[in-house]
């Protein structure tokens, strides 16, 4: 697949001059930071596509492709907080929220510039819906056009509840819920059963099943309740104890918490060409204020040399050329 070229990075931000009123060279430096996320993002990305690979339905290709993709949902969302910070320091958008600010509110940090630790207070600051606040202030028609872009974005790639595949969902199961469940990997039981002394494997023959037992403690052979087993596909076992308390078979397999490798890979594509358009819009509406520093008017950006990467993510047999 033919994937949209990264952005140019810019030269180191202590290169750069300042206005007054703006912090220019913190948002080069964090439009170099979103770039160097977006460029291990892209990286990851590649490799998580089934054409890399020759045997791309090989159990190990299929696990090669699941660690890239895992990769690359971590370092796209990550990439959304990055882009976020760039017009929140270029514009100082955090004094909106300080005292005295249109947004103050007690309970977030005031931020002082030229202190100590003052940058770090104002990442933690920057969140999606104070920046929105802050670009509905602005009145120049190119700020609020970056806006609706930029909501238009969330509303499907961030906060889409319409959707099954959100990259900052899955990024946020991934850090606090669980690990990424692949669908491609995943074995479901195979449940066998003896009819007249024949042991019948269910799933190969597409039939389903349902038994349920008691169970007892073994000391005092007291019956405690039941276990269900449901079988179709896959095994679904609930247990019930005789006092009531339910325990479902369901809230173990989370069917919805599993993904197809190809469903995440297209989602993205998308959304990397998309916050690429985002990035550039922002980078377009205030690349007249870039300017070099006159003292470093000679310096250019220096690519390095082009690296094949294949002999490091990829066996000899896997090699596509």
């Amino acid at each position: 697949m033919k994937y949209k070229d990264n952005p140019e990075k810019l030269l180191g931000a202590e290169k750069y001059m300042e206005m007054e009123g703006y912090d220019i060279r913190l948002a080069v430096q964090k439009m170099n930071d979103f770039l160097d996320t977006l460029g291990d993002a892209t990286i990851a990305l590649i490799y998580s596509n089934k054409d890399e690979y020759k045997n791309n339905n090989s159990r190990e290709a299929l696990f090669v492709r699941r660690i890239h993709i895992r990769h690359a949902i971590i370092d796209f969302n990550n990439c959304f907080d990055l882009l976020l910070q760039i017009p929140w320091f270029y514009y100082r958008a955090w004094q909106e929220f300080n005292p005295n600010g249109n947004f103050y509110n007690n309970k977030i940090s005031e931020v002082i510039r030229n202190t100590d630790g003052w940058i770090e207070i104002a990442e933690k600051n920057c969140s999606y819906n104070r920046l929105k606040k802050f670009l509905g202030m602005k009145t120049e028609q190119n700020v609020l056009n970056f806006k609706k872009e930029l909501i238009k974005f969330c509303n499907s790639h961030i906060y889409n509840e319409n959707d099954p595949i959100v990259v900052r969902s899955i990024a946020n199961k991934i850090k606090h819920n669980h690990s990424l469940k692949i669908k491609d990997l995943y074995e479901p039981y195979n449940l066998a059963i003896k009819v007249n002394g024949v042991k019948i494997y269910l799933k190969d023959l597409e039939l389903g099943a349902k038994y349920g037992a008691e169970f007892y403690d073994e000391k005092t052979k007291k019956i405690l309740g039941d276990i269900q087993i449901n079988y179709f596909d896959d095994m679904e076992v609930s247990i019930t104890y005789k006092g009531g308390e339910i325990f479902r078979g369901k809230d173990i397999l989370r069917e919805d918490s599993w993904y197809y490798l190809e469903d995440l890979y297209s989602k993205l594509v998308t959304y990397r060409d998309e916050i690429i358009d985002l990035y550039m819009d922002f980078y377009n509406l205030i690349k007249k204020n870039i300017e070099i520093n006159p003292m470093f008017a000679n310096d250019t950006i220096r690519k390095g040399p082009e690296i094949k990467l294949d002999k490091f993510f990829k066996g000899p047999d896997e090699e596509v050329n």
